[in-house]
């Protein structure tokens, strides 16, 4: 039997497209839809969810508005994992410095610098 398919490509990684298995440049995850828990398993308060795609630790957590929210398991400043961190009222918090995620991974609240950090990314 003759199959229409392309032929398959060995890799779980997002560098090849399926449709022309061409290598891609800057792969991401960002344009596509991955299974790795149950929406009941994600806490809205309290510890956040850890998991892996693909063997890159992730962190799932809920927004404000219950909207489940997925970052890499690493907080930017220190390297520490955000998985060890809490959520409350829709933000991740680090456990290492205190650094607050909250929608989309924006970070919105550096303990240190009260009131400055929408300025302090902006310049970034």
């Amino acid at each position: 039997m003759q199959s229409n398919l392309p032929p398959l490509i060995n890799s779980y990684a997002p560098q090849y497209t399926l449709n022309s298995g061409e290598l891609l440049k800057e792969p991401s995850f960002r344009n596509s839809w991955y299974a790795v828990t149950l929406s009941g398993e994600v806490p809205s308060e309290g510890t956040p969810y850890a998991t892996r795609l693909w063997g890159e630790p992730m962190v799932l957590f809920r927004d404000k508005n219950g909207e489940v929210q997925c970052l890499r398991d690493v907080c930017p400043h220190r390297a520490a994992p955000l998985s060890m961190g809490t959520v409350s009222e829709g933000s991740l918090k680090c456990m290492y410095h205190g650094w607050s995620f909250g929608k989309d991974g924006q970070c919105d609240d550096v303990p240190t610098m009260p009131g400055q950090v929408s300025a302090l990314f902006q310049s970034l």
